[in-house]
């Protein structure tokens, strides 16, 4: 009888095994957010958060806590969007991309200084851009034509990053 038990278990808890790309999504999970910006002390978090990137003099670590909080923010606009407060979705997606812009031009400097990033980091900026992107499509649908026109700048802006991404090697 204790014999059977464990290939009990196993056949009625088993799950077949997915594809980490299924129904065309990204395989890279973003960070969870912490607090969201209608919280009273968000404040503190952006001022950590600036703080944190100001006093990071190395190139590829400050790089990364860029990649990081971009990440982040574009979470936060994603769990905006579900909570629909679209105004301040627009504005934390839009600051999700500058973080992402400074990012790639951290890394480009850091490229003419002789520190070129490593290919694990470009290969994950690129990841991340798709992921950013992804997010973006799917929540343009909810945007009304008053957001539309500034929704519109951050798809560029978007766009814009993952071409500058190929510059990096």
């Amino acid at each position: 009888f204790l014999l059977a038990i464990p290939p009990f278990f196993y056949f009625f808890n088993y799950m077949p095994p997915t594809s980490p790309n299924m129904d065309n999504k990204t395989a890279y999970e973003l960070p969870y957010p912490g607090l969201l910006p209608d919280h009273p002390l968000y404040l503190l978090k952006t001022f950590r958060d600036r703080t944190l990137v100001f006093v990071t003099q190395d190139y590829e670590k400050r790089a990364k806590i860029q990649l990081e909080l971009s990440d982040k923010r574009i979470r936060a606009g994603e769990l905006l969007m579900g909570e629909e407060k679209y105004d301040l979705a627009l504005t934390v997606f839009s600051k999700g991309e500058r973080y992402f812009e400074q990012a790639i031009e951290t890394s480009e400097a850091a490229q003419t200084q002789g520190q070129a990033p490593t290919a694990g980091m470009v290969e994950q900026m690129k990841r991340s851009n798709l992921k950013h992107s992804e997010i973006l499509m799917r929540s343009s649908k909810k945007f009304d034509s008053s957001l539309r026109s500034e929704f519109d700048l951050v798809l560029t802006l978007n766009k814009k990053n993952k071409n500058k991404l190929q510059s990096l090697k």
